[in-house]
């Protein structure tokens, strides 16, 4: 029987199983992070979820992922010179690299959703990329214009799909569905409450397609088969065009197949 394991979807355990207690960032022991520090992160347009972050933003994002609902981080508009030099005496020392590498590990270990099936829009990024891709190695403009008309039409199609914040949309539904206070919904780790709304919407009867590890398998699978049919299309280039290098027939291949896709999925 020892060949035997269980087959564990890793955000599942991520979102569920922790070691110790929260991170202290900045000094701080932060709580499991929650829909209540997102919403204030990007309120205050938090460098760390926008990135090119800096110590400054480890100490905002520490005191916010440090409160619980309903109470809010403060901050001030404008500091005074003698208040920053009190920070950068109290915080000054600490490399933004490790408190920002704490930061994100507890984001991480508290905020791991289901993975769901993208859907059609994936395959239209897909496309735009191979666009941009032929755009860099041609120099012609025009790919890059499509490119980006390819990009506006998948996030028009992402929109149709959301108009209310993902935030609120989450915690209400949690609340609706388990009956609870909003002061445990914003508080809840953020992964877990993800994971208990898509139960809550399969009860319900809705289509939520979560990606388990064999969807994995089989991805990785699929995804080996698609580069060698992207080659078979880049060979039949060369063969046409025997001046093309090897890297414009592949990016020539790419476009044709993710086209070929698209227009698929109308249908």
């Amino acid at each position: 029987m020892g060949g035997e394991h269980f087959v564990f979807d890793e955000r599942f355990a991520e979102a569920f199983l922790h070691e110790g207690r929260p991170a202290r960032v900045m000094g701080r022991r932060l709580r499991p992070f929650s829909y209540w520090h997102k919403v204030q992160l990007e309120y205050v347009q938090s460098k760390v979820l926008l990135g090119e972050a800096g110590l400054w933003d480890a100490w905002v994002a520490a005191k916010v992922c440090a409160t619980e609902y309903p109470q809010n981080a403060s901050f001030r508009k404008n500091y005074s010179n003698l208040w920053m030099l009190w920070w950068h005496a109290c915080y000054g020392w600490r490399s933004a690299k490790r408190e920002l590498g704490k930061l994100t590990a507890h984001i991480a270990d508290f905020a791991s959703p289901p993975k769901l099936w993208s859907g059609k829009g994936s395959s239209k990024v897909r496309l735009a990329e191979s666009l941009e891709a032929m755009g860099r190695l041609t120099g012609d403009v025009s790919f890059l214009q499509r490119a980006a008309a390819w990009r506006n039409d998948a996030a028009l199609e992402k929109g149709k799909q959301r108009d209310i914040d993902d935030s609120i949309e989450q915690v209400a539904l949690y609340m609706k569905q388990a009956g609870r206070s909003a002061e445990e919904a914003w508080n809840m780790p953020m992964g877990a409450l993800l994971w208990l709304n898509a139960c809550f919407l399969k009860m319900e009867g809705s289509e939520v397609a979560i990606w388990t590890p064999m969807d994995e398998q089989v991805f990785e699978a699929h995804k080996r088969t698609r580069h060698k049919n992207i080659a078979k299309i880049a060979d039949e280039l060369q063969a046409e065009t025997p001046i093309l290098t090897r890297d414009i027939a592949f990016a020539q291949a790419s476009v044709q197949y993710w086209e070929k896709v698209v227009e698929s999925q109308k249908m």
